[in-house]
């Protein structure tokens, strides 16, 4: 039964048994008796299983088999593309993640912009071209308008951010 293996690779997640987590959550999502809620989710979960067994490719092909369109699996995608050095794809999924929908609420998308804003720092870093320059500064923009849509508060901290950002070699 899908949902019976999906609460035992929950409770192994839970208790750090990452490797045998992900081999479970790979089974529900290939089930096509689960519905497409639980099929996302046990991807998305198997993903972040690998990551954490230190599996990034593994992580990266699971990933790669469906298209799930959520602000998390567009920026956990991202990350996943940058580290195995795939620029092109990761620029594309750091942008996708600013502006998909997610169900897992606002602070995913607010953790996808910080993290589209600190992906073109670095790819910036690594080659200082103009076009990557013209993308680093309009993701850091864009993070630091939607975070003084919020509140006063959070806007000084993303300019501090920000400003840290700028400072690091």
């Amino acid at each position: 039964d899908g949902n019976a293996r999906f609460e035992r690779a929950l409770s192994l997640y839970s208790q750090g048994a990452y490797a045998a987590a992900a081999g479970l959550f790979e089974d529900v999502h290939n089930d096509d008796a689960a519905s497409a809620s639980t099929r996302d989710s046990a991807l998305l979960l198997c993903m972040e299983s690998n990551y954490r067994a230190k599996r990034m490719r593994e992580a990266y092909l699971i990933g790669s088999q469906r298209v799930v369109k959520d602000a998390h699996y567009f920026l956990f995608m991202g990350f996943l593309q940058d580290f195995l050095g795939n620029y092109a794809g990761a620029d594309t999924m750091f942008e996708r993640a600013a502006r998909a929908p997610t169900v897992m609420g606002a602070g995913v998308v607010r953790e996808a912009m910080l993290q589209r804003a600190r992906y073109w720092t670095r790819r910036y870093r690594r080659l200082p071209d103009q076009s990557i320059r013209a993308k680093m500064e309009n993701a850091r923009r864009q993070y630091v308008e939607r975070e003084c849509d919020h509140s006063e508060a959070s806007c000084a901290k993303a300019r501090a951010v920000m400003r840290e950002m700028e400072e690091k070699p």
